[in-house]
């Protein structure tokens, strides 16, 4: 197996800032419950028309800069994504016009939620490292603003999230920016704990001509067709289940700790818990600047942070995150 790299990563918030301010009047509740629970973080929402595709083209650009790959060099994109563009063709195909690579170059998108990133960096990393595939520009971005009801009946979400997107380039190689370990898991059985139910292609509400209603009334008035959380489910799994694979990550690495850890929840409470559960094993920890934007919370955080230099040379870094799904994961990069 050949070693890998992330050669470049870069990532950014979408355009259009949503303050405590804007978005209590939206939500009809009080800003000061707003901006207690939004911790100063930054919530952007992308403008109507523009998919996570936008916002990751823009930031893939800079990437293949960054690398000096054009993009007719891309092999494979992996776009991993919980808010696609359209119902279908993927995100991945989306992003491949938008930059445009090279025709016939492989398209994948990935929907394992929170821990997107990580299976699409694990996905890149194997294709990569097998030889079948020399670069692979892995994406993560997200539109929850879009899904999301702003109706002030289930504030918790809209308060905690926001749009964002990060891309990565990965190759054979060693040195700053090696995958040492990479590793997620889920549990399908705990899918409700955060999930969207409608559109559904499972439910057809009418046979005959008027066949494909795609969502009926009673899903519509109950508000089937906007995301739920189980918050208490939520932090039940990621305290649970995160850190023995958080251990076994490190173990695969060949390391007992690293010198710099990300952990990403929905909550920034739970964000605290994964902190203190997580520390023995830790040197220091780096925080988040931005709004949870699904997968793409966690590839952010670590370009904010290298871009910071919040990591010297030759330091692991270990990323770890957990949420709907229910998904959990982690990976150790030395950088």
């Amino acid at each position: 197996m050949r070693n890998v790299r992330i050669v470049a990563i870069d990532g950014e918030p979408a355009s259009e800032i949503l303050d405590d301010a804007a978005l209590a009047s939206q939500l009809g509740v009080a800003v000061e419950d707003v901006a207690c629970r939004s911790r100063g973080l930054i919530r952007a929402s992308a403008p109507d028309g523009e998919g996570p595709s936008h916002l990751a083209g823009r930031v893939a650009r800079r990437v293949l800069d960054a690398a000096g790959v054009a993009a007719d060099e891309i092999d494979m994109i992996v776009f991993a994504t919980t808010t696609p563009d359209i119902t279908f063709p993927g995100s991945a195909c989306l992003l491949q016009a938008n930059l445009a690579s090279r025709t016939g170059s492989a398209c994948l998108d990935v929907r394992s939620q929170c821990t997107g990133f990580l299976t699409a960096l694990d996905v890149a990393r194997r294709f990569v490292g097998c030889g079948t595939y020399d670069r692979v520009l892995v994406a993560s971005a997200d539109v929850p603003t879009h899904v999301l009801r702003y109706d002030g009946r289930d504030p918790d979400l809209a308060i905690l999230t926001g749009d964002a997107a990060a891309v990565a380039l990965v190759d054979a190689g060693t040195g700053s920016g090696s995958v040492l370990s990479c590793a997620t898991r889920i549990d399908g059985r705990q899918y409700r704990q955060f999930w969207c139910e409608f559109p559904a292609s499972r439910y057809m509400n009418r046979r005959g001509v008027a066949r494909g209603e795609r969502v009926c009334h009673e899903a519509f008035d109950s508000g089937a067709m906007y995301p739920r959380v189980d918050f208490d489910a939520l932090r039940d799994t990621a305290l649970h289940e995160l850190p023995s694979l958080f251990d076994a990550v490190l173990q695969d690495a060949g390391l007992q700790r690293v010198d710099v850890a990300i952990v990403t929840h929905l909550s920034p409470v739970v964000e605290d818990e994964l902190r203190a559960a997580l520390a023995p094993r830790v040197g220091r920890f780096v925080t988040r600047r931005t709004a949870y934007a699904f997968g793409s919370t966690l590839p952010l955080a670590l370009a904010d942070a290298l871009s910071a230099g919040a990591s010297k040379s030759g330091q692991t870094i270990a990323l770890a995150t957990a949420g709907a799904g229910a998904s959990w994961g982690a990976a150790v990069l030395q950088w």
